[in-house]
């Protein structure tokens, strides 16, 4: 899912510069290729469906940074038919080929709250534990010192306190992510891009909208790829900055 969702993305991506180039026109068959890519990752897991959001946001972000640029409704009609439609499309047989097979999703109420606490919650607790969820796999991704398998109950139960270290880190983690992102937009436009894919990414595990597992070091594999970019992206900026 990760290699043909990476696939999808630089097939999308322009080929010239992404900051100040021109908004260029490709064929109109050029949106089949991104459509492939997306339908085959959305056959190796559901979680690149959030690709969807991120080429809206890319076109955006483009769009906000581009030197000559038409209105924004003429830009995103004009990615509306060459690249949103085929999306759609991809996704529409992806749906129907779920549908036909399994059914459209599972209730909540059929998942075991030892598997996903967060089924028997208190509306305090699914509101707080996403932010203590969000500081713990920030953590493991920058100290993968300990690691497990399973996290099912009693080992990650649901928190109501705001102020319980583990929500207060990710509360904090999540304001410096916003106030990070909003600095970055027009100053180091890569670095917001990675910030905000990471967001799109990140937002189908956050257990915000309730999921079959409250936690699982498999689902951040996918936006810890643009958290090794924001990473390489400060590295790289510090060396520039020590090389002169």
């Amino acid at each position: 899912a990760a290699l043909f969702s990476l696939l999808a993305l630089v097939v999308y991506l322009p080929a010239g510069p992404l900051v100040g180039g021109p908004l260029e026109r490709r064929a109109w068959g050029h949106g089949l290729l991104p459509a492939a890519c997306f339908f085959a990752a959305m056959l190796s897991k559901e979680t690149p469906v959030t690709l969807l959001a991120a080429f809206l946001f890319i076109d955006c972000w483009r769009w906000t940074h581009a030197a000559e640029r038409p209105s924004i409704v003429s830009w995103l009609w004009r990615r509306t038919w060459r690249y949103y439609a085929p999306l759609l499309a991809a996704f529409g047989v992806y749906m129907a080929m779920r549908i036909n097979a399994c059914g459209l999703m599972e209730s909540a109420k059929h998942t075991s709250p030892v598997v996903n606490p967060l089924m028997t919650a208190t509306v305090a607790e699914r509101i707080v534990t996403p932010f203590v969820l969000f500081g713990k796999y920030i953590m493991l991704f920058l100290w993968p010192r300990v690691l497990s398998a399973d996290y099912s109950a009693p080992s990650l139960m649901p928190v109501s306190d705001p102020l319980a270290s583990g929500a207060l880190l990710g509360i904090l983690f999540a304001a410096l992510l916003v106030i990070v992102l909003v600095r970055a937009w027009k100053r180091w436009p890569s670095l917001a891009l990675a910030l905000a894919l990471f967001v799109c990414a990140y937002g189908l595990i956050a257990n915000v909208l309730r999921i079959g597992t409250i936690f699982g070091e498999r689902l951040f594999y996918w936006p810890s790829v643009f958290a090794v970019m924001v990473v390489g992206w400060i590295f790289e900026y510090y060396r520039g900055i020590h090389a002169h």
